[in-house]
């Protein structure tokens, strides 16, 4: 497995070799994981693999996956996959990155999270500290919570949905749980 640029050639194999990414820009290679494939009966299965790079961003890069045969006398033509995007989480604004209840307050949208931080200071003064525990009091009470960071309008429900993007990894496995232990109550 190989991976190339995402201009290359459609899926003709011309100039298949000189499209291959060994290192971007002059970095290691940043397709990493198994990339080997040995087929039995011409069959295969691609393990795992990742794109790994280093601390600069990638922005609008696409690439194409490509397989080749190496080591054998048959001639197998190369193998190459549309063109997809590869998209880095740090090119996200910090709003629409998702975040986990465990996630300090300051990660949240319109919360700074300096040292400086009017609003994170005033809810941790509240013990407010995390995602889930700034969840916890919205159910209590928004009003109050609302007064404690002082946001208004659109900027507070902005910041009130991006808190609930922490909870849709973690209702498949309240939902599951829960019905493990309604099962368990009621011998089904």
């Amino acid at each position: 497995m190989v991976l190339l640029r995402g201009d290359c050639g459609g899926s003709t194999t011309r100039g298949f070799e000189e499209n291959i990414v060994v290192d971007w820009e002059k970095k290691k290679n940043i397709l990493q994981g198994d990339m080997y494939v040995y087929l039995q009966r011409g069959c295969g299965t691609v393990g795992e693999i990742r794109i790994k790079h280093d601390k600069n961003s990638l922005k609008n890069v696409q690439f194409r996956l490509g397989a080749m045969i190496v080591d054998t006398s048959y001639e197998v033509e190369e193998a190459i996959t549309n063109p997809f995007e590869v998209k880095d989480h740090r090119n996200l604004p910090k709003c629409l990155r998702p975040l986990s209840l465990e996630d300090r307050v300051g990660k949240m949208m319109n919360i700074s999270n300096k040292c400086t931080g009017k609003i994170r200071t005033r809810l941790e003064s509240k013990n407010i500290r995390t995602v889930r525990d700034f969840l916890g009091m919205h159910s209590l009470n928004p009003q109050e919570l609302q007064e404690i960071c002082g946001i208004k309008g659109k900027r507070w429900e902005m910041t009130v949905k991006h808190a609930k993007t922490s909870l849709v990894g973690n209702m498949v496995c309240v939902s599951i749980s829960n019905l493990y232990n309604f099962k368990k109550s009621f011998d089904i």
